[in-house]
């Protein structure tokens, strides 16, 4: 049973009969099926009444899901304040993921991440963060003041994406900063696996942290699958960080924005957690994300091994696969590891360079959709990336395997090694971003905004990784890398004007 959970206690003998039993209860479905079954009349909230006021979404999703839509009464319990069967799923997650406390998240993995930087930070306090973090971190920087310290950024030179923090760059920083007496670093900021399932080095980092005596926070988002099989990355829990956030939905089979937060020692209490928490959440939960976390757990704890085992041997007989189509290179383990910055890498993931088709990644995630109606995850200018779960088949793999082969055969060749800009560096950075982003602003063009002060991100989505971030100055180079996203049609978020044409900078800057 040793990719149930990779951290099993060797203090207590492990009872496989009496785990599983536990596992294969999932008390907020088993609640909201015993509540249905009693026949209760409704005179609450929703107003649709199990499906009876929606007549439309009733016939398209089925009666027994708007059945399953209620809000917080005794029977089926309340996140705000869980007793009774919300409490039991909580527990059962944590004991699945090994952790101390488990939080259900309806908010997704973007609230788990705002309530660790809220638990951990205060306003002014500083935090080590990489680069090409999630918006979701950047916006908890906004919402808790804190203040960022970049650990520096490095692109895979043959790759074209980001790589994990290096170690060796962490220890410099905390050398740094321990000289400065009127400096203290509180928090050091992960992200296990990233979009393009590149691991950092989490034991030695994790090290770090400990030695240091800070608070280890890990973004898990696409990470919740690594908990169930050995030969997947090492895990935040598993290395002894304080809390990590994973989307469920990600990896795990849960429904989308179903996420959990996982605490583990006592660094960060358990009652600050549920007091942030209840700030950031809405106070009308879904029981149909909450019921979805619960199966998803129940399955994961009882056979996630197993099919996690069919799921790397097909992407790894895909990957093969791919790596023989003309143009196109799928990295793995042996590509990667050899990177003194990567830890480990998810075999799930294919994440495929495309440059040598003579495409862009853009161009290839639009050719997939309209001329084979395949919709991978994501794309950027050098990389598309498919994700493959314990859902996927040899068929469904083959389908995609056979689009590439075409798109190959029907490419323009090698590009110009000019064509595709590089990333741009990390420009220089006046301001707090909660400042940056709650001063005045004004809107000026984008052409036209070199050396302002940014009040705003603006990234391209997925992954979601900004390009500059509030309280950092406007480049040329920065101008020039947005200008590059238009022309290849990402999709940017983060500015107010949605065309990217113009920027919101600080007023007066």
């Amino acid at each position: 049973m040793e990719g149930i959970t990779k951290e099993l206690s060797v203090s207590e003998p492990f009872d496989k009969t009496e785990y599983r039993k536990r596992h294969n209860r999932k008390p907020i479905l088993e609640a909201l099926t015993k509540h249905f079954e009693e026949g209760i009349v409704p005179f609450h909230v929703p107003g649709h009444k199990y499906g009876a006021g929606n007549p439309v979404m009733k016939e398209y999703f089925g009666s027994r899901m708007m059945e399953s839509d209620l809000n917080a009464m005794n029977d089926i319990d309340d996140l705000a304040n869980p007793l009774g069967v919300i409490k039991e799923a909580q527990e059962l997650a944590a004991e699945a993921f090994g952790a101390d406390h488990a939080y259900l998240l309806i908010n997704g993995t973007t609230s788990g991440i705002h309530a660790m930087i809220l638990s951990a930070l205060g306003q002014r306090e500083r935090i080590i963060v990489p680069r090409d973090g999630h918006k979701s971190m950047y916006s908890a920087l906004i919402l808790s003041g804190a203040s960022p310290i970049f650990i520096p950024p490095e692109i895979h030179p043959e790759f074209g994406f980001p790589l994990p923090p290096d170690p060796a760059d962490i220890e410099s920083i905390f050398s740094e900063v321990n000289q400065i007496q009127s400096i203290e670093i509180k928090g050091l900021f992960l992200i296990n696996p990233s979009y393009y399932g590149v691991a950092p080095r989490l034991d030695t980092i994790s090290a770090i942290a400990r030695r240091e005596d800070v608070a280890l926070l890990v973004d898990e988002a696409h990470g919740s699958h690594f908990y169930f099989h050995p030969d997947l990355p090492p895990t935040a829990m598993e290395v002894g960080a304080s809390v990590s956030a994973l989307s469920m939905h990600k990896t795990g089979g849960s429904l989308t924005q179903a996420s959990l937060l996982l605490r583990k020692g006592n660094r960060i209490h358990n009652d600050t957690i549920r007091n942030i928490l209840d700030i950031l959440r809405t106070s009308s939960s879904s029981y149909l994300l909450m019921s979805s976390l619960d199966t998803a757990r129940s399955q994961l704890a009882l056979d996630g091994e197993d099919l996690l085992e069919k799921t790397l041997d097909l992407a790894r007989w895909a990957r093969k696969e791919i790596n023989g189509i003309s143009g196109l290179i799928a990295p793995g383990p042996e590509e990667l590891k050899p990177n003194h910055r990567i830890g480990s890498f998810d075999e799930t993931r294919l994440t495929i360079c495309v440059n040598g088709l003579g495409l862009n990644g853009f161009d290839v995630e639009r050719a997939l959709r309209k001329d084979y109606r395949i919709q991978i995850e994501m794309a950027d200018f050098h990389t598309v990336v498919a994700i493959v779960t314990f859902a996927d088949t040899r068929e469904r793999l083959e389908t995609l395997i056979r689009a590439l082969k075409d798109l190959s055969a029907r490419s323009p060749g090698r590009p110009q090694l000019n064509r595709f800009p590089d990333h741009p560096g990390v420009p220089p950075r006046v301001m707090n971003p909660r400042d940056a982003f709650y001063s005045r602003k004004s809107r000026i063009s984008l052409e036209e905004s070199d050396g302002s002060i940014c009040g705003e991100m603006i990234m391209a989505y997925p992954p979601g990784i900004p390009v500059i971030c509030p309280g950092e100055v406007m480049t040329r180079e920065i101008i020039e890398h947005v200008q590059a996203l238009k022309e290849a049609g990402a999709s940017l978020q983060g500015m107010a004007d949605t065309t990217a044409a113009n920027v919101q900078i600080v007023e007066g800057s």
